[in-house]
């Protein structure tokens, strides 16, 4: 019988290739990070803030531009939004992988994840679902134990900045920053979303 070469698979994307552990994406970030230390309203918590009675937390909301050199930010020409998994083996039952948005650069490597709660295959697939964007008068923001993410619109652009949430409160800033055209942006997510109800069978 003919040997075949084992190798242990460890992540795979919706619709795309398997990687191994020797072939898998490093996870990118800039040269130096952003020290952008402005902290905005969740976007959670956004629903119930009443304008009327919140006007300070909406005023103290609004990006602090005096940190936010939009100039600066890289360009992601290849930004994909893509549905990954981790597999421990090669030959798992596909129905029982979870499935997480990330966003991803052929050429970079993983840019930035979201909260694995709310954006995995099952959650695209459903008739409400909402793509996670802001502006700079209420951007998106998010933060959790490890990790913070803020996505905010700008003229044609898209601003996305991930980093560490302690390192955050900290004054270190974040690690991971650039920017996406505001197309680009929104027609990746609507591929994603095609993919993961076409998968879902909706």
């Amino acid at each position: 019988m003919q040997n075949k070469e084992y190798r242990i698979i460890v992540g795979k994307i919706l619709g795309g290739r398997t990687y191994s552990q020797e072939e898998i994406p490093h996870r990118w970030k800039n040269e130096v990070p952003l020290l952008y230390h402005h902290m905005h309203i969740t976007h959670s918590e956004i629903p119930f803030i009443n304008p009327e009675i919140h006007e300070h937390f909406i005023t103290g909301n609004i990006v602090n531009t005096t940190q936010f050199p939009v100039e600066r930010f890289p360009l992601i020409e290849d930004f994909e939004v893509n549905l990954w998994t981790s597999l421990s083996n090669w030959d798992k039952d596909e129905s029982q992988l979870v499935y997480e948005v990330s966003f991803f650069s052929p050429s970079r490597g993983f840019l930035a994840a979201l909260c694995s709660e709310d954006y995995t295959l099952e959650k695209l697939s459903q008739d409400g679902f909402e793509i996670p964007t802001g502006d700079f008068q209420m951007p998106y923001y998010d933060f959790d134990q490890g990790w913070a993410i803020f996505i905010a619109e700008h003229d044609a652009f898209i601003y996305i900045l991930q980093g560490s949430f302690e390192e955050i409160l900290e004054k270190k800033g974040y690690y991971r920053w650039f920017k996406v055209e505001k197309e680009r942006y929104y027609s990746q997510w609507k591929q994603a979303i095609a993919l993961c109800r076409d998968f879902s069978g909706k």
